[in-house]
């Protein structure tokens, strides 16, 4: 089970690896969250950095 503080990485719908960070909330806390508020504080992120690589 997730916890806060735990290290997770953050997905696109499409399975598409966008960023890793620190879950700042409970599983239930951040699902209830929904797109609003911030669930997990990014320390990288990895569809950013592709995007900038590539200019």
């Amino acid at each position: 089970m997730l916890s806060p503080g735990d290290e997770v990485a953050i997905y696109s719908e499409d399975g598409e690896l966008l960023g890793v960070g620190r879950l700042m909330l409970s599983r239930d806390e951040a699902r209830s969250v929904g797109r609003g508020g911030v669930a997990v504080k990014l320390r990288h992120h990895v569809k950013g950095d592709a995007e900038r690589s590539n200019q």
